[in-house]
Parts: structure tokens; C-alpha cells; sequence
């Protein structure tokens, strides 16, 4: 599992100031870590404890001017879309979320059904040349996740079910 996690892993301590970083190896993420492996049984107590909590965005921002979040810890409430069922991608509106930080220190339990409120922490990327690029060649917003359609992409470190 970590293996799949390493990329994420990466982009998102890269996103993270100098100091939080410094914080987080110490925390046990990254090569430089204490130990052999990096060891993420929490990543967003680990992000709390080295960059402080997330700023609350809602989607409707998020979807409008997601650049301004670019590299951003946030956090976001909306109703979550599967594609291709509950082991697939997930989606909020135009924003893909990529699990595979959350699913290192989760355990095993029933998938939230589609259209469920839930909310979603981790850092957003919403890379303006990247989705230029992609609108500039396919005439349309997107540029990430399955397909490149979605806007930004959210990397998650906790998926909670949010009460209606």
C-alpha cells in the first residue's frame, strides 16, 4: 500500500513550507525518516501537527477559482461521487480526490455510497499551466484525474462522513 501512496507522498511534502516538512520527517514521512519506512498511521493529525489545521473552502470556491488553493491544506463538505463503483475514483463535483494517503491510515470498512456527504481534508492541486495546457488542446477546464476533467485534485488524508 505504501508503495501506491509514494507519489502522493511526495507532491504533497513538496507542497508543504520547508518547516512543516522539516516536521513531518521527524513525524516519520519521506527518505529522510527516523525509521526504514515512512509510518502514516494518522496523516492528518501529522499535517495538523506540522502546518496547522485546514482552511475551510467551500466547493463552490473550490470549483470556481481552484488555483487559489493550489498547494493549499484544506478542507471541504459535499456529496461524493464513485465512478466505476466503490473501489474506483472518487470525485467531489469537478474535484478528484486521490485516497491513497487516507487509505494508509484507515481501517477496513464499508465504502460510503454515492451521493453521501462526507468531508474531505488534504491538500489541494489545482496547477493553472497544467490545466491551460489542457484546455488550450481539448477546449475545456480539467486537466486531472481519470479522463482529465476534474479541475484540481484533492489528495486526502481523511474522508468523514458528514451528518445531512
Amino acid at each position: 500500500m505504501l508503495t501506491a501512496a509514494r507519489p502522493e507522498l511526495v507532491r504533497v511534502l513538496a507542497a508543504v513550507p520547508l518547516e512543516g516538512r522539516s516536521r513531518l520527517v521527524t513525524m516519520g514521512w519521506g527518505e529522510g525518516a527516523s525509521g526504514s519506512a515512512p509510518c502514516l498511521s494518522d496523516p492528518e493529525r501529522d499535517l495538523r501537527r506540522a502546518i496547522g489545521g485546514p482552511i475551510t473552502v467551500s466547493l463552490v470556491d473550490l470549483e470556481l477559482d481552484p488555483e487559489r488553493w493550489h498547494g493549499r491544506f484544506i478542507t471541504t463538505i459535499g456529496a461524493i461521487t464513485w465512478q466505476r463503483g466503490p473501489i474506483g475514483p472518487l470525485s467531489l463535483g469537478r474535484v478528484w480526490i486521490d485516497r491513497s494517503l487516507e487509505l494508509l491510515g484507515r481501517r477496513l470498512s464499508k465504502p460510503l455510497p454515492s451521493g453521501t456527504r462526507a468531508r474531505i481534508t488534504g491538500m489541494l492541486f489545482a496547477d493553472r499551466e497544467l490545466r491551460c495546457a489542457h484546455q488550450q488542446h481539448h477546449g475545456e477546464p480539467g486537466g486531472y484525474g481519470q479522463g482529465r476533467i476534474y479541475v484540481a485534485q484533492l489528495s486526502a488524508v481523511s474522508v468523514k462522513l458528514e451528518p445531512r
